[in-house]
């Protein structure tokens, strides 16, 4: 049984122990396969909406003729729109290899490089 599985498994038994839930005999051990499933579960469900949260930030686009939108962060994936210079837009604070996702009323990816935030 490895570190991770006999670690998790201590924690599963000590937070059975505290709510009550453990029980003597051979069925004990069907419960905490059970409560282990549930609660590895929960704890995924519980980190998944901070995972989806980004910040999104002001930018100005500084390329001086346009912007393309692209569908995913690449440059070879299609085009699917286009900024202005000097046009104002929302996108993620972070950037994913140099390319920021857009937010609010227009969708898509744009290289980072060529906004100014605001």
């Amino acid at each position: 049984m490895s570190t991770k599985i006999r670690s998790g498994l201590a924690l599963s038994l000590s937070g059975l122990a505290l709510t009550g839930l453990v029980a003597a005999g051979p069925a004990a051990g069907a419960s905490v396969t059970e409560q282990r499933t549930v609660t590895s579960t929960s704890a995924a469900v519980a980190a998944a909406p901070s995972a989806q949260q980004a910040r999104v930030c002001r930018y100005v686009v500084i390329a001086r003729h346009g912007l393309r939108i692209h569908r995913r962060p690449s440059i070879h994936s299609r085009v699917i729109g286009h900024l202005r210079f000097r046009q104002r837009v929302l996108a993620d604070c972070r950037s994913h290899r140099g390319w920021v996702q857009l937010r609010g009323k227009k969708h898509g990816w744009v290289v980072r490089a060529f906004l100014r935030r605001r």
